[in-house]
């Protein structure tokens, strides 16, 4: 586990002029470019687990990235879901990766597996330019 602990949480880069951020699903300002063996128990379990496309639990988060400069990107909610659920798309059943202002979401419901009836897969995202490589689970 010693690659985990030594992995930033939450990385800033900038590309092109772009600030952009990864993170597994949530924001905390505090732990940007800190380690998992840097935080508590809460931070780690807040950043891994809440999500504003979460309702009715613990882990639903306010929509809070509109107030900072950056693109965000991050996974964790399957954007199908997302599409579904959120959006009431009924072409939810699409491998693409979702929008929401500087919010882009690339998690392609690889957990769901082949057999779900679910189009998901793996969703790889080019930083200099956002281009999206949907690669499907066969």
């Amino acid at each position: 586990m010693e690659w985990l602990s030594s992995r930033e949480v939450i990385k800033i880069i900038e590309i092109n002029g772009k600030k952009i951020c990864l993170t597994h699903s949530f924001y905390l300002p505090e732990c940007e470019n800190r380690r998992y063996n840097e935080l508590t128990y809460e931070q780690v379990n807040e950043i891994v687990w809440n999500s504003i496309y979460r309702d009715g639990d613990d882990s639903h988060a306010e929509d809070i990235y509109d107030k900072y400069d950056y693109i965000f990107v991050t996974g964790h909610v399957p954007v199908q879901k997302i599409y579904m659920f959120y959006e009431g798309d009924e072409d939810f059943n699409r491998l693409e990766m979702h929008k929401h202002g500087n919010l882009l979401c690339i998690d392609g419901g690889c957990a769901m597996g082949p057999g779900s009836g679910v189009n998901c897969g793996a969703i790889f995202l080019r930083l200099d330019d956002f281009k999206e490589f949907p690669v499907p689970i066969v």
